[in-house]
């Protein structure tokens, strides 16, 4: 099978024309589009599938399966092109998006071509601001605009959680696992920077023993979606004890703090994939814990009633009633 992967390139690296060359087997084609380097094509023949794309048909009633097979070449090619993108990095090349390119497959025989339904796919996530609206209580969105004051000595940890919200969108595994810690280490650690102090800080603080049996209890969509991510978060963090969890996570940022050349074992900024699971499990501790503080923050009777003394209108001019939250029946 004939593999084509075409690659997105940040830059303002001019290009007047398109390029094409061979290295041995690998063809690379430069694209210029309206004069600057946008994208990077590596084509190569005869990859060896152990099945290809296709789709079987569905059952009365149910619904097509569709395979995308493991490819045994793309992860070469992505770390070769991570290496190249840091030596343009002077040249005007701010990123080649390896992560997700266009993969096409071109059947080189006609076993191939008989065997093969899909010729192209490409996966991309839905750009933050562009995802389903989220249903919430509309009085949250009013809330905070109207106790904005009393916010402003959490605003460090809440920047915090919202950054690494948006690092853990785009993927940016290592640096929302720091966003998160940071959140973790300025409710909890009590000052302490040490991994001993902050290891005794937390687990004196019945807070964070709550956010993490919560955390234990319940892994995010986005890990469940994956028998590898779920056997990673069983194994790293679901079965063990409350020490053993702090340790795994102080431990993980100490290893994310260093580099070096003569270190048995480093991590890449460009594959932060093994830190996914990782970046998930404190994202679901750091919510949890600034939804708690947050949300009771602006639940006190003071900020209560300010929000209730508000008269709110649609800008039609009409008023908006807020019916009061039952009380909890006694069990």
């Amino acid at each position: 099978m004939k593999c084509r992967y075409t690659f997105k390139v940040v830059s303002e690296t001019a290009l007047p024309q398109s390029l094409r060359f061979k290295d041995g087997v690998t063809e690379f084609t430069l694209v210029s589009n309206q004069g600057r380097l946008s994208a990077v094509i590596v084509e190569q023949a005869e990859v060896k599938f152990s099945q290809y794309p296709n789709i079987t048909p569905p059952p009365q009633g149910g619904i097509a399966r569709i395979c995308i097979p493991s490819d045994p070449l793309l992860p070469f090619i992505q770390a070769e092109l991570r290496a190249v993108r840091g030596s343009l990095a002077p040249w005007g090349v701010y990123n080649i998006e390896t992560r997700n390119p266009k993969i096409e497959w071109i059947p080189e025989n006609e076993i191939e071509r008989q065997a093969t339904d899909i010729f192209a796919f490409n996966h991309f996530n839905t750009p933050l601001g562009e995802g389903p609206p989220r249903t919430m209580p509309l009085d949250q969105i009013i809330r905070p605009l109207l106790s904005r004051r009393s916010l402003i000595p959490l605003e460090t940890p809440l920047e915090f959680l919202r950054r690494g919200v948006e690092d853990l969108h785009v993927q940016r595994y290592i640096e929302a696992i720091y966003d998160f810690y940071f959140v973790l280490e300025y409710l909890f650690a009590d000052g302490q920077f040490t991994k001993n102090g902050t290891r005794s800080a937390m687990l004196a603080d019945p807070e964070v023993t709550r956010i993490i049996r919560e955390s234990q209890a319940n892994p995010l969509p986005d890990l469940r979606e994956s028998q590898v991510d779920r056997d990673t978060f069983a194994k790293k963090y679901q079965g063990r004890t409350l020490e053993e969890v702090l340790n795994t996570i102080i431990e993980l940022r100490g290893f994310l703090h260093h580099q070096s050349l003569t270190r048995k074992k480093n991590w890449s900024p460009g594959a932060p994939d093994e830190f996914k699971v990782d970046a998930y499990f404190l994202y679901a501790m750091a919510h949890s814990a600034v939804l708690n503080l947050s949300t009771t923050l602006l639940f006190t009777p003071t900020e209560d009633a300010r929000f209730h003394a508000t008269t709110i209108f649609t800008t039609s001019g009409q008023r908006v009633r807020w019916t009061p939250m039952p009380t909890p029946s006694e069990p």
